[in-house]
């Protein structure tokens, strides 16, 4: 009786070790940042919500942690994981909530960190590989500096990008039209909206081209902010440096258009949205063929 008593005690005990392993191998394979970044690279909606997950639960910067879902909201709508921002949504709130139940030891916050740093500044990075000795790549060479990733202008105006690039990339239709809508109600500076008495969901948005356009340089320019982007249509033959001035309200970094909204000249939003006004956020001050301005 005890010998067999002994004997179950142990297959007890082993067994009790057996799923303590798995368990122990699960966990370490949901706390782990690799594979998600990997498949948050490809446009996963649920991979970003794990390390959303992660993120807030290691006290990551908000803006930033925004500006990596950006960029994967973004490589989802072209590539057709996600329908629309609702859908993202959706999709991710289911690796939300696999993250949160991850044990908190399983979490390896500096990785985590550094993921959405990479994913954030991931679409500044997608397109600016060109030869050196090619005129495109000299005008942009001209207006580039170095970029902290972690400047909120840096986080604002990447954010800004990924979704104006998310954009370009769907088809002509009701979908696309209120995305923009949408955008400008989002990064446009409230006192700019105030100050011409414009209503949300009525702007027209100018984002320039269906090309990616990229963030080249965060820079301070007579007291002022500036962000300085560019977009290429090699196809064309064509590059163009824009400048977007930027504004700090109430610690929260906006696009303040230079100058005044006018009259739409395009053709109205479907569904309902149908602006009133179009407003360019960005100045050009650069462009090849024409170099010289």
């Amino acid at each position: 009786m005890k010998r067999r008593f002994a004997s179950a005690l142990q297959v007890t005990a082993l067994s009790a070790l057996t799923v303590l392993a798995l368990c122990s191998r699960a966990v370490a394979g949901d706390g782990s940042v690799t594979e998600s970044v990997m498949l948050a690279k490809r446009g996963d909606p649920a991979a970003y919500g794990r390390l959303l997950a992660f993120g807030q639960r290691c006290a990551i910067d908000p803006e930033l942690m925004g500006s990596a879902g950006g960029t994967v909201a973004a490589v989802g709508l072209r590539s057709g994981s996600v329908r629309d921002l609702n859908d993202f949504q959706a999709k991710s709130s289911i690796g939300l909530r696999h993250g949160n139940e991850v044990p908190k030891s399983a979490i390896d916050c500096v990785a985590t960190q550094r993921a959405l740093a990479d994913l954030a500044g991931h679409n500044s990075h997608a397109e600016a590989v060109v030869p050196a000795n090619d005129s495109h790549a000299k005008l942009i060479a001209r207006h580039t500096c170095t970029i902290n990733a972690e400047d909120p202008a840096a986080l604002m105006m990447t954010a800004f990008l990924n979704e104006k690039n998310g954009a370009e990339s769907l088809p002509f239709g009701a979908e696309r039209n209120i995305r923009r809508s949408k955008l400008a109600d989002t990064f446009i500076s409230a006192r700019y909206l105030e100050r011409y008495r414009l209503v949300p969901g009525t702007i027209s948005l100018n984002t320039i081209g269906s090309r990616p356009e990229v963030l080249i340089c965060i820079a301070n320019r007579s007291g002022a902010r500036q962000a300085v982007t560019a977009i290429t249509n090699r196809e064309s033959g064509w590059t163009s440096v824009m400048q977007y001035q930027l504004a700090n309200e109430k610690g929260r970094i906006f696009i303040l258009p230079s100058r005044p909204p006018a009259a739409i000249t395009v053709p109205p939003f479907a569904e309902g949205h149908e602006p009133s006004t179009s407003v360019d956020p960005m100045s050009e001050i650069d462009r090849y063929p024409e170099l010289a301005r």
